[in-house]
């Protein structure tokens, strides 16, 4: 995950590697806004399990 991080960052901040993909800078703003999305997959996953446990308890039962 760290990795990914961190050549996501090389591609949008730094000017040479972001020209050659065709990229325009990112505001810090926009950046933190998709890093949070990012992390919001974590809980929604753990959600989504917690709700599959409780459905295959039910029928266990």
């Amino acid at each position: 995950m760290l990795g990914s991080l961190a050549l996501t960052t090389i591609v949008l901040e730094v000017p040479f590697v972001a020209s050659m993909f065709g990229f325009t800078p990112v505001d810090w703003s926009e950046y933190l806004v998709a890093l949070v999305l990012a992390f919001l997959v974590i809980p929604i996953v753990e959600i989504v399990k917690a709700i599959q446990r409780s459905i295959a308890s039910s029928k266990a039962a």
